[in-house]
């Protein structure tokens, strides 16, 4: 996470859009080989007007990691612009309208939206940008 702040601008942004809400995001690695998204966003509980989010992370090389850290930090800053996400049902509810299904889960269906995948793409391209040190 640390590699990926210093990194990018985009991630560097997300952080701080976080932190200044009332989400709070965890990430791990996910290590189940069943599991076959490089990424993915679970709402955990809302409580004491804070609401958390898990961010599951599949292991893999350091530039695409990071940018699948951004996709799925973009969809925590969608949350945290969304003060009526405070559950399961209302993340799928506003992920049916904003956003779109990308495929069936374990436990029901995920969703992406165009934000996110943007944000990943951008990340890449950050990270493969030569350094000019022009300061950003």
């Amino acid at each position: 996470i640390a590699d990926a702040i210093d990194r990018s601008a985009t991630v560097r942004a997300l952080v701080a859009r976080i932190t200044a809400s009332d989400v709070v995001v965890f990430v791990t690695c996910e290590d189940d080989p069943d599991v076959r998204p490089s990424g993915r966003l679970n709402f955990m509980t809302s409580a004491g007007g804070v609401r958390y989010v898990v961010i599951r992370l599949k292991p893999k090389r350091r530039a695409a990691a990071i940018a699948m850290l951004a996709h799925e930090l973009q969809h925590a800053a969608e949350i945290a612009d969304t003060p009526a996400i405070v559950d399961e049902a209302s993340l799928a509810r506003e992920y049916a309208r904003i956003g779109y299904r990308s495929h069936s889960a374990a436990h029901g269906l995920a969703f992406d939206t165009q934000a996110a995948v943007d944000v990943g793409r951008r990340v890449v391209q950050e990270l493969i940008a030569p350094k000019t040190g022009v300061p950003e």
